[in-house]
């Protein structure tokens, strides 16, 4: 019995995400019937951030993953209005603008990242790393509290992006 990799179950993530947010711009569906897709989103930057881009580092891929930190950090402010907004904090048309400028950064981020990075990911992180990864975004839940990096060290979190 072959074990899905690491890049599969990423990208799979992607994925789920993405049809969230369609749901939401296309379906007609509430961001609150979603908010397990945003909380998905947060974990997966988590396990990016935390996990995967530690191990890359050690192998010497540097400057996509500064650009990946970049970019999570344009969609934090993003991702916290729709948290708010499917806490019944936020405005439908907030989380309607939301939607539309996170939808927009992740179709590029996400095709980066899956082309640069994932696309090593499993050739640089074979055998046990590779199966210690698996197992920790399997495992993986975010710490109360928890900011991006780039968020965290320029203070966007606390930005308001539909103001």
């Amino acid at each position: 019995m072959k074990t899905i990799s690491a890049s599969k179950l990423l990208e799979d993530q992607h994925h789920e995400i993405d049809r969230g947010i369609l749901g939401v711009l296309y379906g007609g569906e509430k961001i609150t019937s979603h908010a397990d897709k945003i909380s998905l989103l947060r974990v997966h930057i988590y396990i990016e951030e935390e996990i995967l881009f530690p191990m890359l580092e050690k192998a010497g891929v540097m400057l996509p993953i500064t650009e990946m930190n970049r970019e999570h950090a344009q969609m934090w402010p993003y991702i916290e209005a729709l948290t708010a907004a499917c806490g019944d904090k936020g405005s439908n048309e907030t989380a309607w603008d939301s939607c539309v400028s996170l939808y927009n950064i992740l179709q590029a981020h996400n095709h980066k990242e899956e082309d640069i990075i994932y696309s090593v990911v499993d050739q640089l992180l074979e055998g046990t790393a590779g199966k210690a990864l698996v197992t920790a975004i399997e495992a993986a839940t975010i710490p109360d509290g928890w900011v991006c990096t780039m968020a965290r060290s320029e203070n966007i979190a606390t930005q308001n992006p539909a103001a």
